[in-house]
C-alpha cells in the first residue's frame, strides 16, 4: 500500500522513492469461491482505508527496499545500449505470491511481475474462466 500520504509527517513531494507497506486479508478454504470477488475486494478495500501512519511504521520499522518507482522512465532511457526492452526486479525479495506492478513501456501499460511456482501459472492458465478474464 502507498505509505506516501499515510505517514506523518507526509514525505515531501520531491521525495524519488516509494513508500509501501503490506496487508493481508485471510479468507476461509473455499470462501472466496462461495462470495465472489467481490467479497474479496470489499476486504481489500477496508484494509487500504484502515492503513495509517502508526501501521505504516509498525509494519516498515526501519527496512529499506527498492524496486522501482513512478517517478523514474525505466523504458526511456538508454546508457549506450540501446532502448529498454524488458524489466526484472531480481531475486532478491521474492516470495510465494510477491507482485510488482510496474509503469510499462509503452504509455498507459504496465508490466505485472508476480512470483508464483509453475505449477500454479499453468493451472491459471489453463483455467479458462480465469484467462477470459483478461481477455478483451
Amino acid at each position: 500500500m502507498n505509505n506516501r500520504s499515510k505517514v506523518i509527517p507526509p514525505l515531501p513531494e520531491t521525495y524519488s522513492g516509494n513508500s509501501i507497506s503490506w496487508g493481508m486479508v485471510t479468507l476461509k478454504e473455499g470462501e472466496l469461491l462461495e462470495r465472489g470477488f467481490s467479497y474479496l475486494a470489499l476486504l481489500l478495500n477496508e484494509v487500504v482505508n484502515s492503513h495509517n501512519s502508526e501501521k505504516c511504521r509498525k509494519i516498515v520499522g526501519n527496512m529499506f527496499i527498492h524496486r522501482s518507482s513512478p517517478w523514474f522512465n525505466m523504458y526511456g532511457n538508454d546508457f549506450g545500449w540501446g532502448r529498454t526492452i524488458a524489466v526484472k526486479t531480481g531475486a532478491n525479495g521474492k516470495c510465494y505470491g510477491a507482485t510488482t506492478v510496474s509503469p510499462g513501456p509503452v504509455e498507459g501499460s504496465v508490466d505485472i511481475e508476480i512470483c508464483l511456482p509453475i505449477e500454479v501459472l499453468e493451472a491459471m492458465e489453463n483455467d479458462s474462466q480465469f484467462m477470459d478474464a483478461f481477455s478483451t
